[in-house]
């Protein structure tokens, strides 16, 4: 069984784009004035989470250790967060697909065009009037339009005596995906993408290379 599924996109209910109110300033237009303000999330990790270092050196013979903050302190990082809040929300509310290629082995693009990420900044889904849009081409007087959204998530920092450790491993090799396996990436019908993809929890176990090589050689497999 693929360790990840699809959660299908509806057809009946694209996204909704409209113009955003601005970043800017913290009022809406010709009406009172909105709100800021902070929440502090207290957060478990369910299964073990890695997260390279990038400031350790890139020798792929060198230990790798988790990445940590100016203080010491073991880190989620919170452009990880915003992406996985905005992936939830993206698809609960039916935003667009932001990051999406048309594989190579395609003939022509399986993204319906309802749900193309969005380029217009006066005119944005739900996930990205509030976590913004960047960097795509769009309408704007340079080219490319920009909305820098409402919402800003720290880094997720964590408790001196909660990590857990583990020996050196070797992680196994995942790979990349493969939407050339049509059934899979496709509907049934073979014309759009199946979906937005989400990967199921596995268990307490990292999945080392030896361990990999235990489940694919089990018997009747």
């Amino acid at each position: 069984m693929n360790p990840y599924d699809f959660v299908p996109l509806d057809m009946s209910r694209p996204p909704e784009r409209h113009k955003p109110i601005w970043h800017a300033m913290l009022t809406r237009q010709n009406g009172p004035k909105l709100y800021s303000g902070h929440i502090t999330v207290y957060m478990q990790a369910e299964t073990p989470l890695f997260i390279l270092d990038t400031n350790t050196k890139q020798d792929p013979r060198a230990l790798k250790t988790h990445m940590r903050d100016a203080d010491g302190y073991y880190i989620i990082p919170g452009s990880s967060l915003k992406g996985l809040l905005r992936t939830v929300v993206e698809t609960l509310c039916s935003g667009c697909v932001p990051i999406y290629r048309v594989p190579k082995e395609y003939t022509r693009d399986p993204l319906p065009h309802d749900f193309a990420a969005c380029t217009n900044n006066a005119r944005l889904c739900i996930a990205c009037r509030l976590f913004g849009m960047m960097g795509r081409r769009g309408e704007g007087r340079d080219g490319i339009d920009v909305f820098l959204g409402k919402i800003n998530i720290g880094d997720a920092s964590a408790f001196e005596e909660s990590p857990a450790f583990y020996g050196s491993i070797y992680t196994a090799v995942l790979d990349t995906p493969k939407p050339r396996h049509r059934a899979f990436y496709l509907d049934q019908e073979q014309r759009f993408i199946a979906g937005r993809k989400f990967y199921f929890h596995h268990n307490d176990e990292p999945l080392t290379e030896n361990r990999l090589l235990e489940i694919r050689n089990k018997p009747g497999e």
